[in-house]
C-alpha cells in the first residue's frame, strides 16, 4: 500500500512540473506598399475571398484607409491567411493582385515536460502572388 502511495505522489509531483504552454496559431502575411503616398494608399482595395473558391466567394472587403491593424510607417498592413486576397492599386495603372495558395510549416509546441511530445501546430511559411510561389510571410507590393 505504501508502495503505491508512494507512487502516486512521485506521478502527482512529476504531472505538476508539467506547465502546459498554448501553442501559437498560423501567423497573418505581412503585405508593404512601397513607393505610394498616403492618398494613393487610401484608395487601395482589398476583397477577401473563401480558400478553394478560385477568387468567386467573397468574405470581406475594403479600402485600406479603413483597416485597423497598419504599421511600421503606416504602409504596412497585416493581412489574415484565412482568407485569399484579391488587391486592387488604382495609383499602379489598376493593377490587381492575387494572394492565397499559401504553404504552412508542421510544429510541435512544448507541454512543460520532457518526456511527452506537445500539441502539434501550424505557422504560415508562403503564399502564392499571380500564380509564383514565394517562400516568405512578407508581400511587398512597389509602385511601377
Amino acid at each position: 500500500m505504501k508502495q503505491v502511495f508512494g507512487l502516486c505522489v512521485v506521478a502527482t509531483l512529476i504531472s505538476s512540473c508539467c506547465n502546459k504552454v498554448a501553442c501559437p496559431t498560423i501567423s497573418g502575411l505581412s503585405v508593404s506598399f512601397e513607393g505610394f503616398n498616403r492618398q494613393e494608399r487610401d484608395s487601395i482595395y482589398l476583397k477577401g475571398y473563401a480558400p478553394g473558391s478560385d477568387f468567386d466567394v467573397a468574405t470581406d472587403s475594403f479600402f485600406l484607409a479603413t483597416r485597423s491593424g497598419f504599421s511600421y510607417d503606416d504602409s504596412t498592413i497585416m493581412l489574415e491567411s484565412s482568407s485569399h486576397w484579391l488587391i486592387e492599386v488604382p495609383a499602379n495603372d489598376d493593377r490587381q493582385y492575387r494572394i492565397g495558395g499559401y504553404t504552412v510549416e508542421k510544429h510541435r509546441c512544448s507541454n512543460g515536460c520532457g518526456f511527452r511530445k506537445g500539441d502539434e501546430y501550424e505557422t504560415l511559411s508562403g503564399y502564392t502572388l499571380d500564380g509564383t510561389a514565394h517562400n516568405s510571410t512578407e508581400v511587398i507590393i512597389r509602385k511601377d
